[in-house]
């Protein structure tokens, strides 16, 4: 975690609010477990799941910044304010891989939780636009271990993140805005350290 914030907030911090319509930036942490905090097995109450986002939320604050966290998820209540923003938002989806997200961000339909797919806006108005739905103007990109199994899956998985960066892209060009994206490389699955096909995805 410590890895992946000291590469997002340096990065973070130099984007300028002069592009901004709003007074403040609006930041989508995106993505799987990590960005939920989720464990395979995992008792733990969502309250208290934190991710990255707290320590990202410390330094954002202490740098001077109004900014708010966004997407359709709450974890991480019991430490982030509630008010008079929700910081506890995200849009981080346990179990998610990277072909699920690109149809997310597409229609608001989580495929990884249902088969039917299941709307993952509040509105209920699936299909929806996810960027659209929620705007934007800074996204916090961490994807692509679920379901990796293979340089096959890789090779698929690689292919479906072009497709969301591509999808920001087609969303910046109708929104006339600018949308800064910062897509993570991807940590070594533990226990042992080492993952030959996420190395390769990388």
């Amino acid at each position: 975690m410590s890895r992946l914030l000291s590469l997002i907030l340096p990065m973070v911090l130099s984007v300028s609010l002069r592009t901004y319509s709003q007074n403040y930036l609006k930041i989508m942490p995106l993505g799987n477990s990590i960005t939920f905090d989720q464990y395979t097995v995992d008792s733990r109450s969502d309250g208290v799941k934190i991710s990255y986002r707290n320590k990202l939320y410390q330094d954002l604050r202490d740098a001077g910044y109004d900014f708010d966290f966004i997407g359709s998820e709450r974890s991480g209540w019991n430490y982030l304010p509630t008010t008079p923003r929700d910081y506890s938002d995200n849009a981080g989806f346990p179990g998610i891989n990277p072909l699920q997200l690109f149809t997310l961000i597409q229609t608001g339909l989580n495929y990884a939780v249902d088969p039917l797919g299941f709307c993952e806006l509040p509105s209920s108005a699936c299909p929806l636009n996810y960027l659209e739905y929620y705007n934007p103007d800074v996204i916090l990109l961490h994807i692509g271990t679920n379901g990796l199994n293979s340089t096959t899956d890789a090779d698929k998985y690689a292919d479906a993140v072009s497709q969301i960066l591509d999808a920001v892209d087609t969303y910046e060009s109708e929104e006339g805005k600018t949308v800064t994206v910062f897509l993570a490389r991807i940590i070594n699955r533990a226990p042992d350290g080492s993952h030959a096909w996420t190395t390769y995805f990388n």
